[in-house]
């Protein structure tokens, strides 16, 4: 339903099989709004930044890490352009009903660009060609093909004319501190300083979609989502991976061992990310990276994951420039921990494949540090660790802060990686970044 609710006289007219569906459906929008069914389907799991061209999915078929919603029509990877340049198809032959597609992908905040290339066989209607949500499903952009043109649903605004069966480049230039965006049709900027739909606190879900009343087709292709670095921000670290080599050790990194830590074309061929990987039973493999130590408050972050359950893996490690530890989070044997040089305090349970955004502000003067992952904030003595599941550590244990893994550590001025000694282990990190400030 894109339009409105649908009355309870309809909703028996369409029978059960629409009833039972109904009572699973959100509504995203209002007036145009996206159906999405939150839970009918598995959920995918969050993959790193989107870069989706289907070209290696079936034809036919629902491409991986997308969800669907499909009464009155269908959602498949197609030739188009041909049948090696492929896109994602939307096809709705009848105006009752609602069709959608949403693709989850990892959390994003600060300044995030997100791109497609679309195509509508027809314009008169309403298609929802990129509509944008954070991962709980707020709304932060709304544009749409409506009746021969672009169309900002947030605020009801025509933009610029739509022309059908032609391709257009739609980029999305979106802040999420200031929740408000930019839009661009093929290189012209037809929204600047837009305000969000809604108070989004994080990009992490896009949805194409034919609501009711309205029939045809939208093709999507080279649909991709990235955090872009803020330029205001003096990085000390700032390690994407994108121009180094496939295959290479990580730029401005020192490893314990060769091929142990090599870029690898994940999740693209333009988006890379370090691999660090031991195939058998062996010693420690390590990654580690140096910068200005920094004696007042630091921010480091990165995203990280690992390909198997068992084993441990230090998916972040921040250090003094003399290799003192301050704060280490790890995966050890399905869990997400931070390890204080004793304990191993549990935080989330970890999806195999699936990516971690890891935060630490480090107060290196008081010796203390904050957590945060995928957004969530964990206090000191808050969440499972053997205190029991997350979020429900006593209240009154709850600091805010941790403490320095080693109260030694004078200043902070390395980031460090491993897959532990033992059996095979993996460990994927990209989006390395540390600055000094919180």
């Amino acid at each position: 339903m894109w339009r409105g609710q649908l009355g309870a006289a309809t909703m028996q007219a369409r029978g059960l099989r629409r009833l039972l569906s109904v009572l699973t459906v959100v509504t995203l929008l209002g007036l145009g709004g996206v159906l999405s069914i939150r839970d009918a389907l598995p959920a995918a799991a969050a993959t790193t930044e989107l870069d989706d061209t289907f070209s290696t999915t079936a034809l036919g078929e629902l491409p991986a890490g997308w969800s669907a919603t499909t009464f009155g029509g269908t959602v498949t990877v197609a030739a188009l352009p041909d049948s090696t340049d492929r896109s994602l198809r939307l096809r709705k032959p009848d105006p009752v009903d609602s069709t959608s597609a949403t693709r989850r992908f990892l959390p994003l905040t600060g300044v995030v660009t997100v791109e497609a290339r679309i195509r509508v066989s027809q314009t008169a209607g309403w298609f929802n060609v990129l509509y944008l949500a954070s991962s709980d499903w707020t709304a932060a952009a709304s544009i749409a093909v409506r009746d021969g043109r672009f169309f900002n649903a947030g605020s009801g605004e025509y933009l610029i004319g739509a022309q059908a069966n032609r391709w257009y480049a739609l980029r999305t230039v979106l802040n999420t501190t200031n929740r408000r965006f930019d839009c661009f049709v093929d290189g012209q900027r037809v929204l600047a300083d837009a305000p969000f739909r809604g108070p989004a606190a994080d990009i992490a879900r896009l949805t194409l979609g034919i609501g009711e009343g309205s029939a045809g087709t939208i093709h999507a292709d080279a649909l991709t989502a990235r955090w872009v670095p803020d330029p205001s921000v003096p990085y000390l670290v700032a390690d994407q991976f994108n121009a180094d080599t496939v295959g290479s050790t990580p730029a401005r990194y020192r490893t314990d061992r060769a091929g142990g830590a090599t870029v690898v074309a994940t999740p693209s061929d333009t988006d890379h990310s370090a691999l660090l990987a031991r195939a058998g039973a062996g010693g420690a493999v390590t990654a580690l990276r140096e910068f200005p130590g920094q004696t007042g408050t630091v921010t480091v972050r990165v995203n990280a994951a690992t390909d198997e359950v068992a084993g441990t893996k230090d998916a972040l490690e921040v250090r003094g420039s003399d290799g003192r530890p301050a704060a280490t989070v790890q995966f050890v044997d399905g869990w997400l921990q931070l390890f204080d040089g004793g304990t191993g305090h549990r935080l989330v349970p970890v999806t195999v494949g699936e990516w971690y955004t890891i935060v630490l502000v480090l107060d290196v003067p008081a010796r203390q540090f904050t957590l945060t992952v995928d957004g969530r904030r964990y206090p000191a003595g808050d969440g499972p660790a053997g205190d029991g599941p997350a979020g429900e550590g006593p209240a009154d244990q709850a600091a805010p802060w941790w403490a320095f893994r080693d109260a030694a550590a004078s200043d902070v001025g390395q980031v460090a990686f491993a897959v532990a000694a033992g059996g095979p282990g993996t460990l994927r990190v990209d989006a390395v970044l540390a600055h000094a400030g919180p």
